[in-house]
């Protein structure tokens, strides 16, 4: 019987292989990681879009002012920051905002809007069950993402404010955030249209 010999790879072989996979690792992987930004960017463009004509149907002259802010976390986590910004101006929405370097977001424009819009699905009635004959209590919870983004606005951490719930007679909502001896109140307006991971600050004195 005549034998064969087998041969493998020698090392300079198996070396150029492993070369060749690093190069186009390093080509692919960036690219890929690119392409995954700019998709998430996407998604979060056409949620804050969603916002926007929701809250067009949420005001009475069908318009946005100048200078409303949609802030989205597309994770929806609470543990995790908000991770796109959009300005609404000249009826038409803005670019994103790179919101962990631009504290101007931070300070202008939180200061100069006292509304919000947001999703009915953020406040949830708890209603406690009482003995009979007793009035039944009932409290109002705030969804931790809308918490989050709330607390990151005006403070930028996620969790170093209070934020409390509080609705009149007549059912307005408003929403204080309160820190230290400071505060910042907000009115709110909800619809189930708005996503739940987005908030829509709207300018003082334009509700």
């Amino acid at each position: 019987m005549k034998k064969t010999n087998k041969k493998g790879f020698t090392i300079v072989e198996l070396v150029i292989v492993i070369a060749v996979i690093a190069i186009l690792a390093a080509v692919l992987i960036p690219t890929f990681s690119g392409v995954v930004a700019r998709a998430n960017q996407s998604a979060a463009q056409q949620l804050a879009m969603t916002a926007v004509k929701s809250s067009l149907l949420m005001v009475s002259t069908a318009q946005l002012p100048d200078g409303t802010f949609i802030l989205i976390n597309s994770s929806k986590t609470a543990s995790k920051e908000p991770d796109y910004g959009y300005e609404y101006n000249g009826n038409a929405l803005g670019n994103s905002v790179i919101l962990k370097e631009n504290n101007v977001f931070k300070t202008s424009y939180v200061t100069k809007c006292d509304t919000i819009l947001v999703n009915a699905s953020c406040f949830e009635t708890e209603t406690e069950t009482v003995a009979s004959g007793s009035v039944a209590s009932s409290a109002t919870t705030i969804a931790p993402v809308l918490k989050s983004m709330l607390n990151f606005v005006n403070l930028n951490s996620l969790d170093a404010a209070s934020v409390t719930y509080s609705e009149d007679a007549k059912g307005n909502i408003k929403i204080t955030v309160t820190h230290d001896s400071t505060s910042k109140t907000y009115n709110v307006f909800t619809s189930p249209d708005i996503p739940a991971n987005a908030v829509v600050f709207v300018p003082l004195g334009s509700n």
